[in-house]
């Protein structure tokens, strides 16, 4: 009885080891994780057998101009399955899903014929990061989003730069968000990108925020003599950190390679350092409850995205070293 017992139980744990190991569902899977290739998803595409589509962030998808229909089966952040749609035909659009960090879209019938259920964990290692036109037009519809919003901080800037109304404070919030344009523009190619819509929004709101500031005559908490010397100032400061960071730069917290050189020496995150300051002085230079409101959001957001990058980029063994290295996030030997 004793052996027929131990035998009964080895074939349970050996069944629980089996329903617990991670599946592997397809053999080539590409992974969308920037805005327009998880909008277009498999829009005017068809998927080949072991072929495989991983949308991230993402809890609900809709099958608008399929060819065929799709299995599908979504995500969380380990790899677990919280929800399975078979045979999802076109022109429908799933609930959403709640937990769910990405949805994996496969060819109609894979998840039957794999035995496929709930709970269990999928194999995504190997999979690679979504190429072609999807990637390539998310990229430019990206660029020119913060295009647009250049030139709608130059309407409402320059004019006040012509009259001569704030123009100092005008001046260089225009020529630091131009400057942040330009970069945006000739970025580096990320090896990563977050995945958390958290990290997303803030970044949105930290960009927002920037636009909002107001600059007004007469608000100034100082001499104006001083208060542009103290703009000028922080502007370098800015442009000092740009350059050390070179075509590294980006809004949505990615992993470009770790920095080291220039004013990365010093701080962890100069580029934030250095806005900051602009961002107080400016405040200083026009202060009213409102851009002292904003600057407070900005001063938040920016630490959060601070935070958000250190958390993609200590994955990797280099920057864990540089951050036992270099302590302060913002100002040398302090903060």
């Amino acid at each position: 009885m004793s052996g027929r017992v131990a035998e009964e139980r080895a074939a349970g744990r050996a069944g629980r080891e089996a329903e617990a190991a991670p599946v592997r569902l397809a053999s080539r899977v590409e992974v969308a994780d920037s805005l327009l290739p998880r909008l277009l998803g498999l829009m005017g595409r068809t998927l080949g057998e072991g072929e495989g589509l991983y949308l991230v962030p993402c809890a609900s998808i809709h099958s608008f101009f399929m060819r065929r229909a799709i299995d599908a089966v979504f995500l969380d952040a380990e790899g677990r399955a919280l929800a399975l749609f078979h045979s999802l035909p076109a022109w429908r659009v799933t609930r959403w899903v709640r937990g769910a960090r990405g949805v994996l879209e496969l060819p109609t019938g894979t998840l039957a014929a794999r035995g496929f259920r709930e709970g269990q964990r999928v194999d995504m290692t190997g999979w690679t990061r979504a190429a072609g036109r999807g990637r390539f037009l998310g990229r430019w519809a990206a660029n020119l989003l913060l295009g647009g919003f250049w030139l709608f901080l130059a309407a409402r800037l320059l004019p006040m730069v012509a009259e001569g109304k704030g123009a100092v404070s005008a001046a260089m919030l225009f020529a630091v968000n131009t400057l942040i344009a330009c970069l945006f523009l000739t970025r580096r190619e990320e090896k990563r990108l977050t995945v958390s819509s958290r990290d997303r929004a803030v970044t949105l709101l930290s960009v927002l925020l920037s636009f909002s500031l107001r600059p007004l005559p007469g608000a100034s908490l100082l001499p104006e003599g001083v208060v542009s010397v103290l703009l000028v100032l922080c502007l370098g400061g800015v442009l000092l950190a740009y350059l050390s960071l070179g075509r590294s730069f980006g809004l949505i917290p990615a992993d470009r390679g770790v920095k080291t050189g220039g004013l990365y020496r010093w701080v962890r995150h100069p580029l934030y350092g250095a806005e900051m300051a602009f961002f107080a002085c400016f405040l200083v230079a026009n202060f009213t409850v409102r851009n002292a409101a904003v600057t407070a959001g900005l001063f938040a957001s920016l630490h959060l995205r601070a935070l958000a990058e250190e958390r993609l980029l200590a994955q990797e063994e280099a920057y864990r070293k540089y951050s036992r290295r270099v302590r302060a996030r913002y100002i040398p030997h302090l903060v």
